[in-house]
């Protein structure tokens, strides 16, 4: 049963989690409706770009990671420095168009099967997650104070997955990091409901800087786990 300070809470912040989940479901329909357009083509995206392009399987540490992390980094920032909300829209759908094309460039050979499974399990876990998450926040548990640990644990990760890349290309260590990712961006979607709910700064002016948390999330969790579950299977 949650307290009334828990329910006063959410209800204080009610329209707040109602523009973040219509932006976030938005811009995820964008996505995996691109994502499946792109998919279902009969010449794979991947083999006709390197057929097309040949750099780009000459690179691909060029164009598959530093040219993402690049966009990203920019668009992200342009977002968070844009103070109107319309181009704040806008910018994130191009964001989502651009995880659409290199999530088909990434899961070009995942059977349909494997990416619904990825697909229901990655709701679920997100949906189990804000239940979680209302749960801490009703023991007043501070999930705040861990940011610094799990953005570390995050940075550390990411820095032994660019050792793999360019030394080890170790099967193994790929899965094995992939599942810490996977775990650390569920721990993250906690981690961002306390944002939304105590951080309320950040949020006031618009939505769509909790549901581009939200949707990092979410993508980061579907794509390892598909993939984990693409090697397993």
């Amino acid at each position: 049963m949650f307290t009334k300070a828990t329910l006063d809470l959410f209800k204080k912040n009610q329209s707040l989690f109602i523009c973040i989940f219509s932006v976030l479901i938005f811009q995820l329909t964008v996505t995996f409706t691109v994502f499946y357009s792109l998919k279902d083509q009969e010449n794979p995206l991947r083999e006709k770009l390197y057929k097309n392009y040949p750099i780009v399987k000459e690179r691909p540490i060029l164009f598959f990671l530093i040219i993402p992390i690049i966009f990203t980094y920019f668009i992200l920032i342009a977002i968070h420095l844009t103070p109107s909300f319309p181009i704040k829209l806008a910018l994130f759908s191009v964001f989502a168009l651009f995880k659409a094309f290199f999530l088909t460039l990434s899961h070009t050979f995942i059977s349909n099967e494997v990416i619904m499974f990825g697909l229901l399990a990655t709701i679920g876990i997100f949906v189990l997650m804000l239940f979680f998450a209302s749960v801490l926040i009703n023991m007043k548990f501070d999930m705040l104070q861990y940011g610094g640990l799990l953005f570390s644990c995050l940075l550390t990760i990411i820095f032994i997955s660019l050792i793999n890349i360019f030394f080890l290309q170790d099967s193994l260590v790929t899965n094995i990091l992939r599942f810490c990712i996977l775990v650390i961006m569920t721990i993250y979607i906690i981690y961002d409901t306390y944002e939304i709910l105590y951080r309320q700064g950040i949020f006031t002016s618009d939505c769509v800087s909790g549901a581009i948390d939200y949707y990092i999330d979410f993508m980061s969790i579907f794509r390892n786990l598909t993939k984990l579950a693409d090697d397993l299977n």
